[in-house]
């Protein structure tokens, strides 16, 4: 994924027929961190509208 390459912060994704399903922690500590955040509002907007 383009927006995980430019962040240096890459999720766990799963995909099947008609789900995706992201989840974005940090690897080191289990927990959503900043990096994890600002990752996920720039996905959101990547797919929003």
């Amino acid at each position: 994924m383009e927006i995980a390459d430019q962040q240096n912060h890459h999720p766990d994704m799963t995909v099947s027929y008609r789900t995706v399903i992201v989840e974005i922690v940090e690897h080191d500590t289990g927990k959503v961190g900043e990096k994890c955040r600002r990752l996920a509002a720039a996905i959101t907007q990547a797919f929003a509208g």
